[in-house]
């Protein structure tokens, strides 16, 4: 993969330019007025799929919906799952990059191509790359690499200068040569933009430039003048025609993941970091610790904070009874509309007597290691023990602060049938609880610590945890984590009594 960057009028930046080339070779131009920009655009446009513009955020909002023909429009927020927003203008589809609620850059895309637009100030570049850029353009590697070999070693950047009214005049050749080399430059890489040239010259009179100034850009009739005018005039005049289809991998390959970590870590920093003045406001049931309260404050649907150790699983966990079935499959925490959903519970949670004795936990599994798509990943393991593996805690109204023992693994009908996952322990008797936890673990998919003939009898002060997602290569399956609570430990009735010392040690 390449990596186009053209500066506008502002001074190549090295750290950045190093920063992108750990994807592939990176160019960079610097055009010092929006006649260099322009020129340098629509060279990097014919060469690469992908570009980078730096420069003041205003002036490239301005120029680039000039030069693509995209009319400046709202951002419409409520799309993105933001509320409240300032009104900002933006070229039509444009996906804005925001840091701290403003726009410091923005993604305009279409089926093939890309341009990236970051604000030149220094620590807003790197915030940029960092958060933004890096992983959005991973992800175009990631999506793109059926088509496109990797470099093997990342090149350095090789930076050039338009300068603001120079432009070479070319070495006169036969116009025959001249045109067939010119037909030839933007088809290898950029043929979904191209544009017959037979069709261009046959009006020789249209200037699809016609709303820029005469110092914004080449006139046709200076391009007549000079070499290479088609090829500029087949990249922008393509970008007009092809249209912006509103940044649909951005938002779903970018924009949606970005938007559940932002979630997920607006969670974590209010987890374990309530004031008193959060506790004082967030009138919280009496049963809640008070650990919950800025949480509580964010959703008062939260019920418990869940954390499996060795698969990166750290993350609240909601009950669904006040919104319809299904609600938490599609929205996070804060109640943004996302597919990456929170992990939830179907029924109001109850510390009372009608308590279910079998906590089940529901998840997506996104296959990005997001929500609960890491609990696949124990399909894979041969074995564990709860010394040396994976172990499960919860922070729970239901339970407290407890740690729990993985009794099995298991892929099963997602309707169960097979295996009913979401039985309800509270109405049955020891024996049948004991019947299922046994058939738990003989249908494990991997061999655990415990065995249908050493697991022994459930007590009925046992507590189980269910984890349920679905299984990824097959719509039908889930995968299914079967834990059972640790009690206290108890001194072994073998242990060996404590030593007395002896008359001897005594008199000493």
């Amino acid at each position: 993969m390449s990596v186009e960057i053209v500066y506008y009028a502002t001074p190549s930046n090295p750290d950045f330019e190093g920063a992108l080339s750990s994807l592939g070779k990176v160019n960079a131009t610097v055009g010092q007025d929006r006649r260099g920009f322009l020129m340098a655009l629509s060279a990097a446009v014919s060469v690469s799929p992908t570009i980078v513009a730096v420069g003041g955020i205003n002036a490239l909002t301005n120029v680039l919906s000039k030069a693509l023909g995209l009319p400046l429009t709202p951002v419409d927020w409520s799309t993105l799952g933001i509320s409240g927003g300032e009104e900002v203008l933006l070229p039509k589809g444009a996906l804005p990059l925001l840091i701290g609620g403003t726009v410091c850059g923005m993604i305009i895309e279409n089926a093939a191509q890309c341009i990236i637009v970051a604000d030149d100030e220094s620590e807003v570049l790197d915030h940029l790359t960092e958060t933004y850029i890096l992983p959005y353009l991973q992800a175009v590697v990631s999506d793109r690499q059926e088509q496109e070999q990797p470099a093997e070693q990342p090149a350095e950047a090789e930076v050039t200068e338009v300068a603001p009214e120079a432009v070479e005049e070319p070495a006169e050749e036969p116009a025959e040569e001249a045109a067939e080399e010119v037909a030839e430059e933007p088809v290898e890489e950029a043929d979904e933009f191209a544009l017959p040239t037979d069709d261009i010259e046959a009006e020789p009179d249209e200037d699809i430039f016609a709303d820029f100034d005469e110092d914004d850009f080449l006139t046709l009739n200076d391009k007549k003048k000079k070499g290479g005018w088609v090829v500029a005039i087949l990249v922008i005049f393509a970008l007009l025609a092809a249209g912006i289809v509103g940044g649909y991998f951005a938002y779903t390959k970018w924009w949606v993941p970005n938007q559940y970590d932002l979630s997920m870590a607006t969670a974590k920093a209010a987890y374990y970091h309530s004031t008193a003045d959060d506790v004082a406001s967030a009138n919280m049931p009496d049963n809640y610790s008070v650990k919950f309260a800025a949480l509580y404050k964010q959703n008062p649907d939260v019920i418990s904070w869940l954390k499996v150790s060795n698969l990166g699983i750290n993350t609240p966990v909601v009950t669904a009874s006040r919104h319809s079935k299904g609600y938490y499959e599609n929205h996070l925490f804060d109640g943004t509309s996302n597919h990456y959903g929170t992990p939830y519970i179907e029924y109001a949670y109850d510390t009372g007597a009608n308590i279910n004795p079998n906590l089940v936990i529901y998840g997506n599994n996104s296959g990005d290691k997001r929500a609960f798509s890491q609990l696949e990943e124990l399909l894979g393991y041969k074995s564990f023990s709860i010394d040396s593996a994976t172990k499960i805690t919860t922070d729970s109204v239901l339970f407290g602060e407890e740690n729990w023992h993985i009794l099995s693994v298991m892929l099963v009908n997602a309707n169960g049938n097979e295996f009913n996952f979401a039985d309800n322990f509270k109405n049955l008797d020891a024996d049948r609880r004991t019947a299922i936890v046994k058939d738990a673990i003989k249908r494990s998919v991997i061999k655990t610590d415990v065995t249908v003939d050493t697991y022994g009898e459930v007590d009925l002060t046992d507590a189980f945890l269910t984890l349920v997602t679905p299984f990824s290569k097959d719509e039908s399956k889930v995968v299914v984590v079967f834990a059972q609570r640790i009690n206290d430990e108890q001194p072994a009735e073998d242990e060996p009594a404590e030593e007395q010392p002896t008359e001897e040690e005594t008199a000493q």
